[in-house]
């Protein structure tokens, strides 16, 4: 059923989860987190002894508000029942962003246990700047490496800025030329002397920058380009045009920066950009359970091998169904990549199946039917459901119950090349109404993911007279039987 591996390992993963569903749930701060997992318990009982308490500071400055919490400056430290104690990184924050002017109540969670830490919160009051070169000749642009800008915070700290954006870079005329700066919404205005063009005899450029990654463009401050005018004078041109714009191969690759009709090539060396971590935070409202985390609210910003960092979209959601009411941990997953966030479900009044895979089952005079109920934003045309022949799994099942009736279904991804991104969609609460015969307290759910061997019996809910509701953890047969007494 799964053409792509990367699908199947997926699968195998969710499998495992089938006998200990996945459960978090915060009781009190500073207290025990009730988490219960397959690997967490293995984690506690084997490779270390068990956590009994976390202490965590954050070793930066103040924090702007609004912005992400920067966990390379924040140390958590684990404190173990045998003693000992260590600085740990597999933890999970549980807030990721400064909300507030001055203190900031921020939670993390490790092994099972929750602890606080404080982080100060500032806003922006003040932007400042101004221009430390010499004149610029019209049609040239001001050099945005001979401007000092300073930021001026709330809590009296200041900084010096450098990702502020020029709204006028061109100098348009003679004389003083009001030239307006951007920084996180304030403006400040420099004066630049404009002074008249002069006839250009040649181009030459320089680059002092290291390799740059496939896909990116040229840092303009690792880049001169210089004009030398006939009259013997020189001029550092910024409003020249580079081709190509983006580096587009590994190795040397060769760059043509333009004016004014004269051009002057320089070599720029090529390198693999390849993502190194990334950083997922969760802008959305609690979810229902039920219902999906969607993509549009989960900011990802990947860190690459040149050290930059870039918010990107092609990531992949692991586990974002809500299936109980409380705290979900929610893993986004980019370039071998992944980061962990917490989402809260809330319970709602009913599950509607208002948007769900819908099929008949049956077997002989048995018939039934299978509803699985699907985020709103996900179409039922990625799955199939279909009713199996009995002879598919009675031999596999008469090994499990004796003297039963059953049918047997499959709930499978329709297209294999998408088999990676609908497998996140899992799990899902999948209702089974019963055929007439059965008796709703004999009848169980069995799952089997190859048909030759059953994983366990479904956990389920008795929600009608006629109907069983579950929660499935991946694509596969099930199987529905009723044990005659």
């Amino acid at each position: 059923m799964f053409g792509k591996s990367l699908g199947k390992s997926k699968v195998i993963r969710r499998i495992a989860c089938f006998s200990t569903a996945f459960l978090l749930g915060i009781t009190n701060v500073g207290g025990t987190l009730n988490l219960h997992s397959v690997e967490t318990a293995y984690a506690d009982t084997v490779t270390e002894p068990k956590v009994s308490s976390l202490v965590a500071y954050y070793t930066g400055n103040s924090v702007l508000v609004g912005d992400n919490i920067d966990p390379e400056k924040l140390k958590v430290t684990a404190y173990y029942e045998d003693g000992t104690s260590s600085e740990v990184k597999g933890y999970t924050l549980a807030t990721t962003k400064v909300t507030q002017v001055g203190s900031n109540e921020c939670i993390v969670i490790y092994k099972g246990q929750v602890t606080k830490f404080y982080i100060t919160g500032k806003t922006l009051l003040s932007f400042h700047a101004y221009y430390s070169g010499s004149t610029v000749s019209v049609g040239n642009s001001v050099d945005l490496r001979k401007i000092i800008a300073t930021a001026f915070y709330s809590d009296g700290s200041s900084e010096t800025v450098e990702d502020f954006n020029i709204v006028n870079k061109v100098i348009t005329s003679t004389g003083n030329n009001t030239i307006t700066l951007n920084y996180r919404g304030l403006t400040y205005n420099i004066s630049v002397y404009g002074t008249s063009p002069k006839e250009l005899l040649t181009l030459y450029a320089t680059y002092t920058g290291e390799s740059v990654m496939i896909g990116s463009n040229i840092d303009p401050r690792k880049l001169e380009i210089t004009a030398v005018y006939k009259d013997g004078s020189s001029e550092t041109i910024n409003n020249y045009t580079l081709s190509p714009e983006t580096i587009t191969k590994i190795g040397v690759q060769l760059v043509v920066a333009s004016y004014h009709g004269l051009s002057a090539p320089f070599q720029v060396t090529g390198a693999q950009k390849d993502i190194v971590s990334i950083k997922a935070t969760y802008m959305g409202d609690p979810v229902g359970v039920g219902y999906s985390v969607r993509k549009s609210d989960v900011e990802v910003i990947a860190t690459y091998s040149d050290g930059t960092k870039q918010q990107i979209t092609d990531f992949r959601l692991s586990s974002p169904t809500i299936t109980y009411a409380g705290y979900h941990i929610v893993i986004a997953e980019a370039g071998g990549a992944s980061s962990e966030f917490i989402v809260q479900g809330v319970a709602i009044q009913n599950i509607t199946f208002s948007n769900a895979l819908n099929f008949n089952i049956v077997n002989g005079k048995y018939k039934g039917k299978v509803e699985v109920n699907l985020p709103k934003n996900v179409n039922a045309s990625l799955f199939t459901g279909e009713s199996l022949p009995a002879s598919s799994v009675s031999r596999l099942l008469s090994r499990m119950v004796s003297k039963s009736e059953f049918i047997a279904f499959e709930i499978g991804i329709k297209d294999d090349d998408l088999a990676d991104s609908v497998i996140d969609e899992f799990p899902l609460i999948m209702r089974v109404t019963i055929p007439d015969g059965f008796n709703i307290k004999d009848c169980e759910i069995y799952y089997t993911p190859n048909k030759k061997s059953i994983i366990g019996k479904m956990s389920t809910d008795i929600t009608g007279t006629k109907t069983l509701q579950c929660t499935i953890y991946s694509p596969g047969t099930y199987i529905l039987s009723y044990s005659k007494k």
